[in-house]
């Protein structure tokens, strides 16, 4: 069996004899780290790092194994995401080998899960299980948009709070900020903020010395603005188009021709 590396995975792999989830526990446990702490590191939850140190990647918050190689010293991501392995022979049953199966026949436009009104009460429960975000229904990311080394949401938009800029209905397509980054966010921009109890479009702004952010409607006449307390944010997604089902009224004019 040959394959051709990149000269980066070429001498990691030279040595590889182990699993990606094995990689990490043997790095973590060498350099003294409970689970616990490295999920504190990361700002995830003890389970669902667990469930990485079993083998369940996550499919959408890849960001997330970036981090972790960086604490760790590993090289995970690039295994896992981006294996650059290109076939001359008909591939063996390995780990890696049905990971590069699984990217290579999908062949098509870049997919992204939609969290629909009805799924959103669901969404802010079970957004960090990887069975849950498989089960909510695919479409295809808006043209123009460069995907890569970034996770992707669209979210149908509820209620008249942002109105006149977005009616319910429309669907927001949002790029995930890592929490690294929260507090970098852009003020007076449009974010879809993911709590324990809904998920909200809203535009955030910074308030000095304070440990929240001003959520503010742009139909602020009928929705005030009000504080969002940092600690109760699970997810935060940055909007970045969106899609209008309803075409333009038609409109009159005079005949000149």
């Amino acid at each position: 069996m040959t394959y051709f590396f990149t000269n980066k995975l070429f001498t990691y792999l030279l040595t590889l004899e182990q699993k990606p989830e094995d990689i990490l526990k043997s790095a973590r446990e060498s350099k003294g780290y409970t689970q616990t702490e490295i999920a504190d590191k990361l700002g995830i939850g003890l389970r669902m790092y667990q469930k990485i140190e079993s083998g369940s990647f996550p499919k959408y918050k890849k960001e997330q194994i970036a981090s972790l190689d960086k604490i760790l010293g590993t090289n995970v991501y690039e295994l896992i995401y981006e294996p650059e392995i290109h076939f001359l022979k008909e591939p063996q049953e390995s780990y890696l080998v049905k990971r590069r199966d699984l990217k290579i026949t999908n062949n098509g436009p870049f997919m992204v899960p939609l969290v629909p009104i009805k799924a959103q009460a669901g969404y802010s429960k079970g957004f960090g299980n990887t069975d849950y975000i498989n089960q909510l229904e695919l479409f295809p990311i808006v043209p123009g948009i460069d995907h890569r080394g970034a996770s992707w949401r669209y979210f149908e938009v509820q209620g008249d709070s942002m109105e006149d800029t977005f009616k319910e209905g429309q669907y927001l397509l949002a790029s995930q900020v890592i929490q690294e980054d929260w507090q970098n966010i852009d003020n007076f921009y449009v974010y879809i903020i993911v709590t324990d109890e809904k998920v909200m479009v809203k535009r955030l702004a910074k308030v000095r010395g304070k440990d929240y952010w001003a959520a503010i409607s742009d139909n602020e006449s009928k929705y005030p603005q009000f504080p969002i307390p940092v600690r109760e944010v699970k997810e935060l997604w940055k909007y970045r188009r969106h899609i209008d089902w309803d075409a333009s009224p038609p409109k009159k004019f005079e005949i000149k021709v």
